[in-house]
């Protein structure tokens, strides 16, 4: 999708904050998982990432698609 995406819209994509929020929120998660592997983190320290993930997905739910609209809509 990130490549198609480059050829679809001509540099203007990577600055869409819902795109921006969607992959901080991919990046938190995979980070835990990281983590979680590599540094054998208990289940506690898993799950406060996790909801600090779930608290970037309300963030990018609500905030984003109420006061940041950019071109990224759907109608």
């Amino acid at each position: 999708g990130l490549f198609s995406a480059e050829r679809l819209v001509q540099g203007t994509w990577m600055s869409d904050p819902k795109i921006l929020a969607t992959l901080a929120t991919w990046a938190l998660y995979g980070l835990a998982l990281l983590f979680r592997r590599l540094r054998r983190w208990q289940a506690r320290q898993t799950a406060i990432v996790s909801l600090a993930g779930l608290a970037a997905i309300l963030f990018s739910i609500v905030a984003v698609n109420l006061f940041l609209t950019a071109f990224h809509g759907f109608r």
